[in-house]
């Protein structure tokens, strides 16, 4: 098998240099602002991608050029809020690239990728009913585990420290698999150290980049890669549906059926729904990218918050004196009604938006106009949520961490914020994440009062790195809890 792989590597440099030559030829944006090169090619924007840094690539170019940038011979970047709304919005005709059919965990299609806009309407009214809507129940679930997650950072900070990004994508994923399955995968009573569907999840990242970028010819023979890691990469998205069906077979023979996220669409017997009923696979898919979606972009939102808050001691003290006002006995509700606390979390979900991967759409046959420029149809736009919330005209100051920016936010401001996207395409967790983040800051900084960054950690660990997650450089913050 290693003779295929050599072949594969062998030809790349080949199918490059024909595709340079294609595009060129099939160009019809070379008089947008960009770079020369590319009128040419994509690659450096390729690059970019594939090592997890295309949004400073992105940001550097915009910088030079403006809000509209050619990043390829078919491919441009749009970094407006204008703009960002006409791709995005309702009644944007712009639509999911050809990239997306390649990327998913089975044979079939997700909710996140699905292209035809008729049967993404109808996945997302299945979806929804379960999705968008957080019960009593559930905030008690919920925060049942978030207590589990604070006691065991307390419990591994008499050590002298704690790793609180561990234990925070441990809750994010025990969250998200009771939510769907009425059972969590116990990473919070294991620490989530040997479990498969961790390390699956750590490598998620590199493989959706993977199958975006790579054509399906060079994708395939790296399962065969000589390289374990390389083959681990290509495979995890198979181990986490496996961990993923085994658990929805449970599900179906437990008394938790009917009222799980999966199970109340399992359970449903209509004549409405039952033609738009999920098969098993289908089922097994969704579940898999609830999983994804929502445990690392949760728990490195919990980490920049802890991160932020223990780096300003005042604002710490007053995220403390704000939260212990709090009965014992406190709701979601509650927590949400908390100014500062609630201006922190947006602003966290500004500087550090954990989704930093460029979303790109196809632009109709008709074209589109944006910002006094014509991107002509077929075009491949691309936009990120990270990068508008940089927007210097928006964001006074925008790379430093401000406590009060969302104290008094201008309508402009409101408009730029997107953290969950906006329109049909809009994350349909969100409110299940805002009240998960919410609740367990709420009680870290109750029950955790007084902690402080651990010595060790400096800036350059907490950098942002990866592409479709964006998470803290060094794989850990570590904090000390008196």
């Amino acid at each position: 098998m290693s003779v295929t792989v050599i072949l594969a590597v062998a030809v790349l440099p080949f199918i490059f240099l024909l595709k340079i030559l294609f595009d060129f030829s099939q160009s019809s944006i070379s008089s947008l602002p960009g770079p020369w090169y590319t009128r040419f090619t994509d690659i450096p924007f390729l690059y970019a991608r594939l090592f997890g840094t295309s949004r400073h690539y992105l940001q550097r170019l915009h910088n030079i050029h403006g809000s509209i940038v050619r990043v390829g011979p078919k491919d441009v970047s749009v970094n407006s809020i204008d703009g960002y709304y006409k791709i995005h919005g309702v009644g944007s005709h712009c639509t999911k690239t050809p990239v997306f059919d390649k990327i998913r965990f089975s044979h079939s299609p997700m909710l996140f990728t699905m292209r035809d806009p008729q049967a993404h309407a109808q996945r997302k009214r299945i979806l929804g009913r379960s999705l968008t809507a957080v019960r009593v129940d559930q905030e008690m679930t919920i925060r049942r585990l978030v207590e589990m997650a604070i006691s065991q950072i307390k419990t591994e900070a008499e050590d002298g420290r704690v790793d609180v990004y561990k234990w925070w994508r441990c809750l994010a994923v025990d969250v998200m698999t009771e939510m769907a399955f009425g059972r969590s995968f116990d990473l919070l009573e294991s620490g989530g150290q040997d479990s498969p569907v961790f390390k699956a999840l750590e490598k998620v990242n590199m493989k959706v980049m993977l199958q975006a970028i790579l054509p399906e010819v060079l994708m395939s023979p790296l399962k065969w890669a000589p390289i374990a890691w390389v083959r681990d990469v290509v495979c995890c998205t198979e181990v986490m549906f496996g961990h993923v069906m085994a658990a929805l077979g449970e599900l179906r023979h437990s008394p938790k059926c009917t009222t799980t996220m999966l199970g109340r669409i399992l359970s449903e017997d209509n004549s409405k729904s039952r033609r738009a009923a999920l098969n098993d696979d289908e089922m097994g898919s969704e579940a898999a990218m609830m999983i994804v979606a929502g445990s690392d972009s949760t728990a490195a939102t919990l980490t920049y918050a802890v991160w932020e808050v223990l780096r300003h001691p005042i604002l710490r003290q007053q995220v403390e004196d704000e939260v212990a006002a709090l009965p014992s006995d406190f709701t979601a509700k509650e927590v949400e009604a908390l100014p500062l606390l609630s201006n922190v979390l947006e602003e966290v979900l500004r500087l550090y938006n954990p989704t930093g991967a460029p979303v790109e759409r196809l632009v109709p046959p008709s074209g589109i106009s944006v910002d006094g420029w014509n991107i002509p149809g077929s075009t491949t736009v691309y936009t990120q949520s990270w990068l508008l919330s940089r927007l210097e005209g928006v964001f006074p100051q925008p790379e430093k961490f401000d406590a009060n920016r969302f104290a008094n936010p201008t309508p402009e401001l409101k408009r730029a914020h997107v953290p969950f996207s906006i329109g049909s395409r809009s994350c349909l967790g969100m409110n299940l994440a805002r009240m998960e983040i919410r609740l367990a800051l709420a009680l870290f900084f109750r029950e955790c009062r007084g902690a402080q960054l651990h010595h060790s950690m400096t800036d350059d660990m907490m950098t942002q790195v990866g592409e479709f997650f964006i998470v803290p450089k060094a794989g850990r913050c570590d904090i000390s809890v008196p």
